[in-house]
């Protein structure tokens, strides 16, 4: 069960997904002693619930596979890296990943440049016009870069920032990324 209002995408089916049932929240029948068609009219405040949205069986083997998540990305012995050094033109990419298709991998020029663009949101579009289809095509396919809708980011943690460690959660619980001071890329020349 999902709460929503009546003004919800939920509530007006306007959501990609929608619910299967929706029904006034219970306490509404405590407060006024009217008919159920009256107090759905009356109610702003619903709960839905849909077989579609995400099951039980899915929804558990979404939890087992957080919980593996987070061991192996909070591992002091092996820790998953995804991090970049620039070489000149160049950059030296080092992915421990379980789904790396190889640990260490150099970017030669254009695709390196093309990473280096994404490191801040940027058109799909813009992006192939710029560097050309294969290039971007193969930075999405190694995971290097990820896409929403229209826009794709780079992934790969550039030069000069530190992931924070499981120690620091309570003061950011996300493991936000953090300036350290290192000598400045080449790329941003």
């Amino acid at each position: 069960m999902r709460p929503t209002d009546r003004f919800s995408p939920f509530f007006t089916g306007r959501a990609p997904i929608n619910f299967d049932a929706i029904s006034p929240l219970p306490a509404y029948q405590f407060v006024y002693s009217l008919p159920p068609d009256q107090i759905r009219r009356l109610a702003y405040f619903f709960n839905g619930t849909s077989q579609r949205v995400i099951s039980r069986p899915v929804h558990d083997a979404l939890a087992k596979a957080i919980v593996r998540w987070r061991e192996r990305f909070w591992n002091r012995e092996q820790p998953v890296i995804l991090a970049s050094i620039p070489l000149g033109n160049s950059l030296l990419v080092r992915d421990t990943r379980a789904v790396a298709l190889e640990e260490f991998c150099v970017l030669e020029g254009d695709e390196a440049r093309v990473l280096h663009t994404a490191s801040s949101p940027i058109r799909l579009e813009r992006l192939v016009a710029d560097h050309g289809a294969e290039r971007v095509e193969s930075l999405l396919s190694r995971g290097f870069m990820v896409r929403g809708g229209d826009q794709v980011l780079s992934v790969v943690k550039e030069h000069g920032w530190q992931v924070r460690d499981a120690s620091q959660l309570q003061e950011q619980p996300c493991g936000t990324l953090r300036a350290v001071s290192l000598p400045v890329s080449t790329m941003d020349n």
